[in-house]
């Protein structure tokens, strides 16, 4: 399971350039892989997203 965020600051959308292996560029929220018995609002807070952006 994965956990993204939707952020929004200053009136700015906050999005993560990717690199995928066929070569394209692909554009995604900021996020990444929930631990066990973790809420994806931890995994979020806690690790994927840094504090100055939340």
């Amino acid at each position: 399971m994965i956990s993204q965020a939707i952020i929004i600051k200053d009136n700015k959308l906050l999005m993560v350039k990717q690199y995928v292996q066929r070569g394209d560029i692909v554009w995604n929220f900021p996020g990444g892989g929930i631990e066990r018995n973790e809420t994806p609002e931890q995994a979020y807070e806690g690790r994927q997203v840094p504090r100055r952006f939340i």
